[in-house]
């Protein structure tokens, strides 16, 4: 529980937020760039209807080139997701891994020459389900041709071939993509638990950290970038523009990659109660070691049921069970300190994305997850104890607003008056 829906927080509001720094397109640009097919978007948006109806609202508002490659991403994180963090799953890690297994199926197909030559680059809409000879649904396969069309938008050369994920001329590589499912498939075994703070970092890199990967084409690139939409007549443009393109999603790499980690840190640490009804534990066993902590008195607080250790009670009427143990929430302390690290590495990097929204909505971000972690620190470390029987560490509406105008502050004072 602690892992995709960290994805599927800030990866879909990171890509339609910034996706719109893109300059607005004349309507021959728009029917030119906008390749996916039509069926795919439906579907795209149903999806994004279900889980996520304002980001459906937001991506209206998209120019549709962007808006296609973001939603594409979005979808395909979510799916992911889902197939981890549902319900009728949860409990049956061999089902998860059957099924991790066949989406790895469906993702090498997508780099594949057979099934590019298969689907096509149209909008033919008749061919939908004579391609489609697939034992999923159909809007599963539409959904998968539309991150084809993505990859193939941002590849350097033969976007069909199987070597694209090592070509240094790439903007999008699969990498990012093939380390998400080995962080999903690492929680799909019983009672999850971590070793080191090293492996947490990693864990946190695959799960989250990837997704600025994959976002930082979208974001740095524009059409001249971009193979799928020039013509045979752009490649001087796209040889002159590609470089400068690579070296800037160089420049955004560690950034990116410290705003995902962070996000997952800090809501590993906010939803520590939850996760361990899932018999999942992501604090570091070392570190918990040292404190003199077991796994079973950390399951006795998160799983008492009478949320026996709200503030609001009587404390002597507590159980024994019921009190975190206080080298439990030094361990706490310890990860929410390297959380604070990794925000303030986002933060000083957040001008490698494109002005203004970028470093804006990279300051939300960080100002939002101070906020939480300044929560944590309220409730002295405590993220198993539930407060008003809520098990899950929140922080208020207002609290968000007002992070979000600090946010604004700061993002305003810097262009006005340089960092200091």
């Amino acid at each position: 529980m602690s892992r995709c829906r960290k994805n599927s927080d800030a990866m879909p509001h990171c890509v339609l937020s910034m996706a719109s720094e893109g300059e607005r397109e004349t309507p021959e640009q728009k029917q030119k760039h906008t390749s996916t097919n039509p069926k795919a978007t439906q579907a795209i948006e149903r999806l994004m209807a279900k889980h996520d109806p304002i980001l459906l609202f937001a991506s209206k508002l998209l120019p549709p080139d962007k808006a296609a490659d973001a939603s594409a991403l979005y979808a395909w994180c979510r799916r992911l997701d889902e197939i981890c963090d549902n319900e009728d799953n949860a409990h049956d890690p061999k089902m998860v891994n059957d099924q991790l297994g066949v989406w790895q199926t469906r993702f090498e197909a997508l780099w594949t020459p057979t099934t590019a030559a298969a689907s096509g680059n149209d909008n033919d809409n008749d061919n939908d389900n004579d391609n489609n000879n697939n034992d999923y649904p159909e809007d599963e396969y539409l959904m998968d041709l539309a991150l084809r069309d993505c990859i193939e938008k941002y590849q350097g050369g033969d976007s069909t071939s199987t070597t694209t994920s090592t070509n240094r001329n790439s903007l999008l590589t699969r990498v990012p993509f093939d380390d998400m499912i080995e962080g999903m498939k690492s929680d799909a075994v019983e009672g999850r638990r971590i070793e080191t703070m090293e492996e947490l970092e990693l864990y946190a890199y695959r799960v989250a950290g990837t997704v600025g990967l994959m976002l930082l084409p979208l974001l740095l690139s524009d059409e001249t970038d971009n193979n799928g939409n020039n013509n045979d007549n752009d490649h001087g443009a796209d040889a002159d523009a590609r470089p400068s393109t690579l070296l800037a999603i160089g420049k955004a790499r560690e950034p990116a990659i410290c705003l995902g980690k962070a996000i997952q840190l800090v809501n590993i640490l906010r939803d520590a109660t939850q996760d361990a009804k899932l018999g999942r534990i992501y604090l570091p066993q070392t570190m918990l070691r040292d404190e003199g902590v077991d796994d079973e008195s950390i399951l006795a607080v998160a799983l008492e049921p009478t949320a026996s250790g709200d503030r609001n009670d009587d404390s002597q009427s507590q159980s024994p069970a019921s009190v975190t143990p206080r080298g439990y929430k030094t361990v706490v302390q310890t990860v929410s300190g390297r959380a604070e690290e990794l925000l303030a590495e986002a933060e000083a990097g957040k001008d490698t994305l494109p002005a203004p929204l970028g470093p804006l909505f990279v300051q939300i971000i960080v100002e939002l997850y101070r906020d939480y972690l300044d929560e944590l620190r309220r409730r002295d470390y405590d993220n198993l104890s539930s407060i008003g029987g809520i098990d899950r560490v929140k922080i208020s509406t207002l609290r968000k607003v007002l992070a979000s105008l600090r946010a604004f502050a700061k993002v305003g004072k810097e262009a006005i008056f340089g960092r200091r």
